[in-house]
């Protein structure tokens, strides 16, 4: 593999028609452009095409052209579809051949699983001429290397897991090897909830942040933005910059590195020796199936109760008939009842509620489709806190968890 290229720039092209029509969604540009940001390389350019041979030979020979990096996911499997290596060979004005290593490998696979080693999964031994295989430790087709005049191409498996194992035990070490001196920027990271990308961004710009030499970018989420600073050189200054906006934001800060809240939630519990029970209706499970992701949850997520339904709330969690006649489920009052008997009927030390109008129907003018109310009961108290978030059906949900968990966040202590 040559190592003749200054600009360390790479771009990828993916192939399939299913990551055009919407039926998979393809996260192939987000994993790898910071796998190779963090090695050194800057991923410029991501185009996806659909299975034809000429358009994605055309897409090779151009980015030949511009960058030094080029890769290429997907299309190295058995059928018909499967064209990444004839566009490639097109591209480059080569044959197919036939990579005995990876001959042998598959077949002695095929026989290990009792398959038959056909000649449609034989093809998958092909490879462009010229090329070098990367063997694939946890599927059938081998990822490949070639050089073509200053240009590295790297042919990787479409299957997330196939493609990340290819990046980790080949490609990686490659770049490791081969740019052992590439500049790659400090970077400090800020988790922030409560605030708006453009709110975090104002109070910034109004404090003098970030100073000459540092940069930030913002990536929003559900209930939460991630501000990412990053210097060349100026290191004093970078930290400056993050010591600043941490004491900007206070309580609004999550965390300092890239995390899951649940599993920051998960430490704390366990640190403070609390345990936590839920009650969810319109988010129907989501926000225990986010606790008990957690490996041990078990050590503090005692469980939690699906009140979907009003009859459900009274004669299973025991939420007072007349409350609910009287209040509606979606309500302040509802929400606090719902945390005070959950946390009572599991014996928790900490109960958390979520009741609301998740849409697209249910809604009204005095309770909107978005509105959502939460209930936190601690000890002999129980705050309650009122949302009206945007979007649909599911962002509505999915901001209602994340605001669930930060509730919890800002009163553990």
């Amino acid at each position: 593999m040559s190592n003749s290229a200054k600009v360390l720039q790479a771009e990828l092209i993916s192939s399939g028609a299913e990551l055009l029509s919407g039926r998979t969604l393809n996260r192939h540009g987000q994993v790898l452009g910071a796998m190779l940001k963090s090695h050194g390389v800057e991923l410029v350019r991501d185009t996806t095409l659909p299975d034809d041979v000429e358009a994605m030979a055309v897409a090779v020979r151009e980015a030949c052209g511009r960058v030094p990096y080029l890769f290429i996911s997907g299309g190295l499997g058995p059928t018909v579809d499967d064209v990444t290596r004839k566009a490639v060979a097109t591209a480059l004005g080569r044959e197919i051949v036939r990579d005995e290593e990876s001959y042998n490998l598959l077949k002695g696979r095929c026989e290990a699983v009792g398959r038959e080693f056909t000649a449609s999964r034989q093809i998958m031994a092909d490879i462009v001429e010229g090329a070098h295989a990367l063997q694939n430790a946890v599927g059938f087709a081998p990822g490949e290397w070639i050089s073509h005049e200053g240009t590295d191409i790297f042919l990787l498996p479409g299957p997330p897991r196939e493609l990340l194992a290819i990046m980790e035990q080949h490609v990686l070490p490659w770049l490791r090897e081969n740019l052992p001196e590439a500049k790659v920027p400090e970077e400090r990271i800020l988790i922030v909830a409560g605030k708006g990308e453009s709110d975090l961004a104002e109070t910034l710009e109004q404090n003098d942040l970030p100073e000459a030499g540092v940069s930030v970018a913002y990536y929003s989420g559900p209930g939460q933005v991630e501000l990412v600073f990053r210097a060349m050189q100026n290191i004093e200054g970078l930290e400056r910059c993050i010591n600043k906006a941490v004491k900007l934001f206070g309580d609004d800060v999550v965390a300092d590195h890239r995390c899951a809240v649940e599993f920051l939630l998960a430490q704390r519990m366990d640190l403070l020796g609390q345990t936590l029970a839920v009650a969810e209706s319109c988010t129907g499970g989501l926000l225990g199936g986010r606790f008990t992701a957690v490996p041990g949850s078990s050590s503090f997520f005692k469980g939690g109760v699906l009140t979907y339904s009003d009859e459900v709330k009274a004669d299973l969690l025991g939420v007072p008939k007349d409350l609910l006649s009287k209040k509606g489920a979606v309500s302040a009052e509802v929400a606090a009842s719902m945390a005070r008997k959950v946390k009572e009927t599991l014996g928790s030390d900490v109960g958390i509620s979520i009741t609301g109008i998740a849409g697209p129907g249910g809604g009204s003018d005095a309770k909107p489709v978005g509105l959502v109310y939460f209930g936190l009961a601690q000890g002999e108290t129980c705050k309650v806190a009122k949302r009206q978030f945007s979007g649909d059906r599911g962002l509505v949900r999915e901001r209602a968890v994340q605001y669930a968990m930060d509730l919890l966040r800002r009163n553990l202590g």
